[in-house]
């Protein structure tokens, strides 16, 4: 008896490259958020050796946007808690 073989779909590197689209975008910005922290820490050593008056300026700019995030994530839990009230 024959029995025919399934046909295999073809590989080819528009799945792979689709793939990785999808996982650099997951990981684009946690990487981004890595690389502006260590950033600014490195900066922040290079300017206490020039000045230690210029290393508050990323100290601050640290600060803001520790702030602003905190604020945006309030914010954004808010308006999900209230979306969730209104289902009941």
């Amino acid at each position: 008896m024959y029995y025919p073989k399934e046909q295999k779909e073809p590989s080819g590197c528009l799945q792979t490259l689709i793939i990785t689209r999808v996982i650099f975008g997951i990981l684009a910005v946690p990487l981004a958020i890595i690389g502006g922290v260590l950033f600014t820490i490195g900066m922040t050593f290079y300017l206490f050796t020039v000045s230690a008056p210029l290393a508050l300026i990323p100290l601050g700019l640290g600060v803001v946007a520790v702030y602003g995030l905190a604020r945006w994530e309030r914010k954004r839990i808010e308006k999900e808690m209230r979306r969730d009230d209104d289902r009941y």
